[in-house]
């Protein structure tokens, strides 16, 4: 049976915004956002720091800390209906998924 990492936590900074979270036997996750509230950068032991540039609302691609760029999304027309997620920096769609929404507009596939 697995165990547990350990009790969790999470801080808040002044706007609300959740700025860091994790267990106390792994370390944790720190979290930025930019001006407009949007999450910017997560950064922990474990992943390291990825970095997000959004288009208006839209995160478009997510950046490592290497300055690569191992994941980029596409939007559909919709406020919020992303309909690809491509892995990888070559543009040969091996790491190509199509994201599905269900009735209720969440992504299940």
């Amino acid at each position: 049976m697995p165990s547990a990492p350990g009790p969790c936590f999470s801080t808040r900074e002044s706007s609300g915004h959740i700025d860091g979270a994790g267990n106390l036997t792994s370390g944790g996750t720190s979290l930025t956002y930019d001006p407009l509230g949007r999450l910017y950068q997560t950064s922990s032991a474990t992943y390291g720091a990825v970095q997000r540039l959004y288009d208006g609302q839209h995160v478009v691609a997510e950046y490592n800390g290497a300055g690569t760029m191992p994941r980029r999304f596409y939007w559909g027309p919709g406020a919020d209906e992303p309909i690809v997620q491509d892995e990888g920096g070559a543009l040969d769609c091996t790491g190509t998924r199509f994201l599905h929404g269900d009735d209720l507009g969440s992504i299940v596939a």
